[in-house]
């Protein structure tokens, strides 16, 4: 009877393990892709911001910071903040030399780069000042979202323990119900005599 319930457990549990790790991604995507898109959309408000402050001088533009607006762009509890404006040319008309010039963008797009030790999550603003196209570009270091992610990861990996462990119960359960009938035969039938 052990070789039946242990074949039992492998045509049950074998498809079932493929369900699983496909309900992990699925949740952990659903999850993470919310805090993304509000990570993101904070670096266009950002952006956003940064482009207000662009001015005229001469036929140039430029942009005026002061040492306190800086900070206050800067501000950020647990990633640290870069931004930068150019033509479309390349051309940096001001901010952090760290910041590469990526290429144009028809809309806001984002990118992951990482122009040195640490990779960053890059938002790219068009914006038009009086008669130039400008690109503003706003980038931070990704330790929110990275935390995030674990925390997703692990919440997502606790609720599929639990799930595994009910479901093994569950269908544990199942097989010894299933095959209480065919204890009773086998029981029968050992109790029949040997010339029977």
């Amino acid at each position: 009877m052990d070789g039946l319930r242990s074949r039992l457990y492998k045509w049950l549990l074998v498809p079932w393990i493929p369900l699983l790790l496909g309900d992990m991604a699925g949740n952990y995507y659903l999850a993470i892709k919310p805090a993304d898109d509000a990570f993101d959309h904070a670096l266009t408000n950002t952006a956003a911001a940064i482009g207000a402050l662009i001015q005229r001088e001469g036929r140039n533009p430029v942009l005026r910071l002061t040492a306190r607006t800086d900070t206050a762009l800067r501000t950020d509890q647990g990633d640290a903040v870069y931004f930068a404006v150019f033509r479309a040319n390349g051309e940096r008309i001001g901010g952090d030399a760290k910041l590469p010039f990526v290429g144009e963008c028809a809309n806001i797009c984002f990118r992951d780069i990482a122009p040195g030790q640490k990779p960053l999550r890059l938002a790219i603003v068009p914006y038009v000042f009086e008669d130039e196209r400008l690109f503003v570009e706003v980038a931070e270091t990704t330790n929110k979202r990275d935390r995030m992610g674990r925390l997703v990861a692990a919440g997502s990996a606790g609720s599929s323990l639990v799930m595994i462990f009910v479901t093994l119960i569950l269908i544990g359960g199942g097989i010894k119900a299933g095959l209480k009938p065919l204890e009773r035969v086998r029981g029968h039938i050992a109790a029949r005599p040997a010339r029977d």
